[in-house]
């Protein structure tokens, strides 16, 4: 939505200064970026501002498993 309210239109621009950057930071950063950099900072603010749990600390230990896919 432009400016919150409005739907863009067919064909105009959407810009995502804030996406661009954190985007930026992975390439320049690597993956890590995303749980240890700046990300992760923003991130946890975001999270103690706005009710969430998730902390920096939870960010930095993180790691990921790759698993099975579960069937039935």
């Amino acid at each position: 939505l432009k400016g919150g309210v409005t739907p863009l239109k067919q064909g105009e621009l959407l810009v995502q200064p804030d996406l661009a950057a954190t985007i930026g930071r992975l390439q320049k950063h690597g993956e890590r970026e995303f749980y240890e950099g700046k990300t992760g900072q923003l991130i946890a603010a975001d999270m103690a501002s706005n009710g969430g749990s998730i902390t920096l600390e939870d960010l930095k230990g993180y790691k990921a498993i790759a698993r099975e896919p579960l069937t039935s």
